[in-house]
């Protein structure tokens, strides 16, 4: 059932709501009261909970399912083994969220979430590893320019034990899970539903507001980054303006998938951009930071620009690609897999 109404949904809703005054008409006081009560958890037309609670669950569930993970997995392994072990736990339950969501509560097919497998969905991919590694890239270039940064040498394995490579094939496996369980909820599940719950607007608008509260979620759940205002703001550019807009424009998680996966691959094991020691994870090159942190911060001015230049890159990507530049309003509607 979609959310655009055809003579024939609205002959079919008319009706069906002559039925339900009817049964409510019929129904004891005890009954009435029940349905009033479970009036802002449930959609009886739709069957199916409310929009609201279709984003909040899943987002709590992430939410605590982390901790659990992070406090089992942290204690005991290393860094690198660690990592990868939790980001992939993670992810695992993402995906599996995501395929009972979907089938039981969200009563939508998976590839209405924008999850496609085609030579589309492959292309997107592949750009948006090209833009995501290119943002940080230029990002290096101006540091490195601006004498901002040295490079004091190569292979920074910090505290691992492993050997190197090892290393970094692990960091990248734990990259691409970060990627995977982040775009499937902050993206996939939360945008549609976040639309859907802004029914009263239009399409158009709805997918802007579920854009735009998906950007400042995603910021806040990166707390333990968000230490200013202005950290705040960068969170939410890189969720909304660059991951965001990639999703709402293509209605296809491909673009903003390979644009996190290499965004988080090239700022940390890549060139080591991070400059947070303890925050630094090993990567290839081993920089020391010479400029302030507002330049050179994670959230400074250098990365927040190469990251509207990532936005427009992106942008300039999906016209080539797909002839044009236009929001997926299709993604504020719902179509029933039953």
């Amino acid at each position: 059932m979609s959310n655009q109404s055809s003579p024939a949904d609205t002959k079919d809703d008319t009706a069906r709501s002559a039925l339900d005054s009817a049964d409510e008409e019929r129904d004891s006081p005890v009954r009435r009261a029940g349905k009033a009560l479970l009036a802002p958890f449930y959609n009886r037309r739709q069957g199916r909970i409310r929009a609201f609670w279709r984003v909040l669950v899943p987002l709590l569930v992430f939410l605590v399912g982390s901790q659990v993970v992070a406090s089992v997995i942290g204690p005991r392994f290393g860094m690198t083994a660690g990592s990868l072990l939790m980001y992939s736990l993670r992810a695992a339950l993402v995906v599996g969220l995501l395929l009972v969501w979907a089938r039981y509560v969200d009563r939508r097919t998976v590839s209405a979430y924008g999850i496609g497998f085609g030579s589309d969905s492959l292309q997107h991919l592949l750009a948006g590893l090209v833009i995501g590694i290119g943002i940080h890239g230029l990002a290096l270039t101006v540091f490195l320019a601006g004498g901002w940064v040295e490079v004091t040498g190569f292979v920074n394995i910090g505290a691992a034990t492993l050997p190197f490579t090892l290393v970094v094939l692990g960091w990248t496996l734990a990259w691409v899970c970060v990627g995977i369980s982040e775009e499937l909820l902050f993206r996939g599940l939360f945008i549609p539903n976040a639309a859907e719950g802004l029914g009263h607007l239009s399409n158009r608008a709805a997918l802007i507001g579920a854009w735009a509260v998906s950007s400042a979620v995603f910021a806040v759940v990166h707390f333990g980054q968000v230490t200013s205002p202005v950290a705040f703001l960068f969170w939410s550019l890189i969720g909304g303006g660059l991951l965001g807009t990639a999703y709402v424009v293509t209605g296809d998680l491909a673009l903003p998938l390979g644009l996190h996966i290499a965004y988080n691959f090239a700022g940390n094991t890549l060139f080591g951009l991070t400059m947070v020691e303890s925050e630094r994870v090993p990567s290839v090159l081993d920089l020391t930071f010479t400029g302030p942190n507002a330049i050179v911060g994670i959230p400074g001015a250098v990365n927040a620009a190469t990251v509207v230049v990532g936005i427009a890159a992106t942008l300039a990507w999906v016209r080539y690609h797909c002839g044009g530049l236009s929001l997926q309003t299709n993604l504020a509607t719902w179509e029933s897999r039953d």
